[in-house]
């Protein structure tokens, strides 16, 4: 499949679904290959039935493991792309995978300085292969995100705000609070423990009473 930018090669390997999303290529040493003007990634997909088999039987999983860091030499981005229904797995009698198990594999992967994708199901997995291809071929600057500043606001008020973030803090405590120690710095660092307790307990009872 070919954008006006970018494509998906895919090895002739590939079972026919998943040959239909590219151009098919014999023996490109992974199972897909997505460049463009913008990116060039090279994807190892696993059902996890397979990922399992395959490190678990030989040790297969490991040596393409150290193909895909070849291709990272030659400035692809590698990606292990896994799908399958996890929990299914970790239910399963044969080759039953646990959570720690499923931790310690992406861990060892990301080690080695590839990244991993987890897929719910072949849709997805699709779908990403397919996003990725057409993101490869789009020049995307990063854009900084519209926030929004509230105006004419005084130091007290910005001060209730930081006060009111801490669980069990509304505005009538951060209120007295503030009116108590006069400034940030004494409440955080100068407030008697007891004290303190003394005045959230009488004015959390006063922000439920008056909510």
């Amino acid at each position: 499949m070919c954008g006006d930018d970018s494509m998906i090669i895919v090895d002739s390997r590939e079972p026919e679904k998943w040959r239909e999303i590219g151009d098919v290529v014999k023996n490109i040493q992974a199972d897909f290959i997505v460049t463009g003007k913008f990116g060039r990634f090279v994807i190892e997909r696993k059902t996890l039935k397979d990922l399992l088999n395959s490190i678990f039987e030989g040790g297969r999983f490991w040596k393409q493991l150290e193909r895909l860091k070849e291709f990272k030499e030659q400035g692809y981005v590698p990606i292990v792309l896994v799908h399958g229904n996890l929990y299914r797995q970790f239910k399963s009698k044969y080759r039953r995978l646990t959570m720690p198990q499923w931790v310690g594999i992406k861990i060892a992967i990301m080690r080695m300085g590839i990244h991993v994708y987890y897929a719910l199901n072949d849709n997805e997995a699709e779908m990403f292969i397919k996003r990725l291809n057409e993101r490869v071929g789009e020049e995307k600057e990063w854009e900084k995100p519209a926030i929004t500043k509230k105006k004419n606001r005084t130091t007290k008020e910005v001060c209730y705000d930081v006060l009111m973030a801490f669980d069990g803090i509304g505005f009538k405590t951060a209120k007295k609070l503030f009116e108590r120690y006069g400034n940030l710095s004494r409440i955080f660092t100068e407030y008697d423990d007891k004290k303190m307790r003394e005045v959230l307990e009488y004015d959390c009872r006063e922000d439920v009473e008056s909510s």
